[in-house]
């Protein structure tokens, strides 16, 4: 069942940087796409067994990201 939340919240995120981006606000759909980014690379990180405390090392730059 966290695989199909994922993907659904995931779809939702999407959705939300589509309508960002069609009310011209690119700043905001960039934002998005960042945490988008984020929870996917999260993602990543479970799959392979990573700790969170060993993660920074593996994380890649996104300079949209702001947290």
């Amino acid at each position: 069942m966290k695989v199909k939340r994922r993907i659904s919240e995931l779809r939702q995120s999407i959705v939300a940087v589509q309508s960002e981006l069609g009310k011209g606000h690119i700043t905001d759909a960039q934002a998005l796409a960042a945490e988008i980014d984020r929870a996917l690379e999260e993602w990543s990180f479970d799959l392979m067994r990573i700790p969170p405390d060993e993660r920074q090392s593996y994380r890649s730059p996104n300079a949209y990201y702001h947290h």
